[in-house]
Parts: C-alpha cells; structure tokens; sequence
C-alpha cells in the first residue's frame, strides 16, 4: 500500500506492484449497479446487441442479467440486432444512475412539486442510507411508500418555508 508514511517512492511501490502478485478482484454487481452498467455498455456499442453481449461478457466482476427487467419497464427495446433506449435509459447512461435510482425519481416527480423538494428528497436518502430493499421496484410499492413520501414532502416544505 501507498500511503504517506510510505518510506518508498511512487515508481518503487509501482514497480514492486509490477514484480507482486496481484490480488484477485472480482467485484458482485447488484441490480442497481447491474443496470447502470448495461445502459452505458448500449450506449458506448451503440446499441449492438452482439457488441453489448461481448462488453458485459468481458466485464470484470459478476453482474446481475437485468436485461429481461429493463425490458419490462420499457427502458429498453429491442428491434433486430439493436438495443435501443428509452428517454428514461438515456437519463440512466447520462447521470450514471441505475433503475432504482430512476425508479426512485419517477416517483417523487408524480407526488412532489418542486424540484428542490426533490433533491432534497434524494440527497436526504443518500445521507440516510435509506434506499429500498434490494430487489424492490419502487414502483411496485405502493400505498404505503405514498404516503411515505407525502409525509416526507409535508416535513421537507415546512423546513424549507422555514428558512425563508
């Protein structure tokens, strides 16, 4: 490791790195992860579905197959050899984000109005940590995650009154 205390140069711990044995890496992917891979992979093989298939093949790490999924949820469509995105997938390969993620911002632009109140929204759950359960559609989930964010919109707009 390379640190400040690190009596060594740069090019001397490059160079023991070099002559080492490197240490496997094979990182898991979850959906969300997964998915924002996908979308950028399409969007660098322009959408070849050959190309794409040999981009994920050669990815280092396992990924979860969201392909079925972004399928579904209309993010992308297939039409002969060629994936293409959907205005929603573009916004994912733009903004390097994953389904949930996008999933999470579709429902918060149907119940809240200001767009502050919004990232608000998303940055108080990247704070808290607070994201759905892995696997969970947000759009599947719902009366309960309503009223969820229209307590959360209500709290957020009285602070935000507050501070004017």
């Amino acid at each position: 490791n390379y640190s400040r205390e690190t009596k060594l140069t740069e090019e001397e711990v490059a160079i023991s790195l070099l002559k080492g044995e490197m240490e496997e890496v094979a990182p898991v992917y979850d959906s969300e992860a997964s998915s924002e891979e996908y979308i950028a992979h399409a969007v660098v093989c322009k959408g070849d579905s050959d190309g794409l298939r040999r981009m994920c093949a050669t990815m280092v790490g396992e990924m979860n197959d969201v392909y079925p999924l972004l399928k579904k949820e209309g993010y992308i469509t297939v039409k002969g050899d060629k994936v293409e995105l959907s205005p929603f997938a573009r916004v994912m390969a733009e903004h390097f984000i994953g389904m949930e993620s996008l999933d999470r911002i579709r429902v918060l632009l149907k119940h809240v109005d200001s767009p502050i109140e919004i990232a608000a929204e998303l940055e108080c759950d990247e704070l808290d940590g607070d994201n759905n359960p892995k696997g969970q559609n947000l759009s599947q989930s719902g009366k309960a995650e309503k009223e969820k964010y229209d307590r959360t919109r209500q709290e957020l707009t009285k602070q935000i009154r507050g501070k004017r």
